[in-house]
């Protein structure tokens, strides 16, 4: 019996160390680093065919509160290479923003809609169907409209009340007086019934006086706030429950007096309030991660890829705690 050839050759070290060697002789060896830096360059993005031009439709420009979420527009189109931009009213403006919207799905050049629609669906459903019919997908942000659409990126309405409650309620140790203002938005009213329905559940020794409501402008916010205010003096802490709010955190803080502010978003104006310990937290999900991800999802569609139905951006709570690691980098999970 030949036993030679039934056994595998077993290569000694200085086989491989010869044959390394000859394989490596005409190469640069990489740090591993390098190496990895060289493996990405090498991966291609998939590319759309035809010009693109994707659109953020939205009902106010003009808010800083869309700062971050431009931010991770143009970041979705230094990567993928799709050209996007943002449409709407400079001032809060419903009627506005549907007037947009119908020249946004009318232009021939429009190849993907990314909307902040947040009035009554009913005013724009026609409109989608029409992108429907002109094959532009459509993918909601901020809340859930309605369909013809790709997909959803944005928070659930519930997100931002769940978190407001569990954190102002561990702050006042499950006692005291809470209130609630917001603009008109159909999902913001839909987003403070959970507040109030959170309170009642989870902290029924806080007592919770109603809400007030604003027309989406800085000068009516204030306005309906000091009013607010003078009707309820004994709150103990008042949720500003839409991203208007850090931009008039100051004024905010002066007409609150001794009621304490928790403001959803993250402008510059909130950040510096709560590093001066003016504002208690800003909490919100981050524009950023909903354009950022939601053009892809307009992107991939487009590619005829199946995207997720609905994909959730997580809300959080910035506060002294974390104020200065938020600040440095405030694109990144901490």
């Amino acid at each position: 019996m030949d036993t030679e050839n039934q056994e595998p050759r077993r290569s000694s070290r200085r086989d491989v160390l010869v044959g390394a060697g000859g394989a490596l002789a005409g190469m640069t060896l990489l740090s591993p680093a390098a190496a990895l830096a060289a493996q990405e360059s090498s991966q291609v993005l998939p590319r759309l065919a035809g010009k693109q031009k994707f659109v953020w439709v939205t009902a106010n420009i003009g808010d800083p509160f869309y700062k971050d979420g431009i931010a991770g527009m143009k970041e979705f189109t230094r990567i993928f290479g799709v050209p996007a931009t943002i449409v709407g009213p400079v001032t809060n403006d419903i009627a506005g923003m549907t007037k947009t919207f119908a020249a946004v799905v009318a232009d021939r050049s429009t190849t993907g809609i990314f909307s902040y629609f947040y009035g009554g669906f009913d005013a724009v459903k026609g409109l989608y169907l029409q992108a429907q019919k002109k094959g532009i997908p459509i993918v909601n942000g901020a809340g859930d409209w309605g369909g013809p659409r790709a997909s959803f990126v944005g928070v659930k309405d519930e997100d931002s009340g769940n978190a407001a409650v569990n954190y102002i309620g561990k702050y006042l140790g499950g006692k005291g007086t809470v209130g609630f203002i917001g603009n008109t938005g159909v999902n913001l009213v839909r987003e403070e019934k959970f507040y109030a329905q959170y309170w009642k559940d989870r902290f029924p020794n806080v007592k919770y006086v109603g809400n007030a409501t604003h027309d989406g402008s800085a000068a009516d916010a204030l306005k309906q706030f000091q009013a607010y205010k003078q009707k309820n003096p004994s709150m103990d802490v008042c949720y500003f429950g839409d991203g208007l709010g850090p931009s008039i955190a100051d004024a905010l803080v002066s007409a609150a007096g001794t009621t304490k502010m928790v403001l959803r978003g993250f402008g510059a104006s909130g950040i510096a309030s709560v590093k001066a310990g003016k504002t208690l937290a800003l909490i919100d999900r981050s524009p950023w991660d909903e354009e950022f991800y939601g053009f892809q999802y307009l992107f991939w569609y487009k590619l005829r890829r199946r995207v997720p139905d609905y994909a959730g951006v997580p809300t959080f709570v910035v506060d002294k705690t974390n104020i200065a690691q938020f600040s440095k980098a405030p694109y990144n999970h901490f």
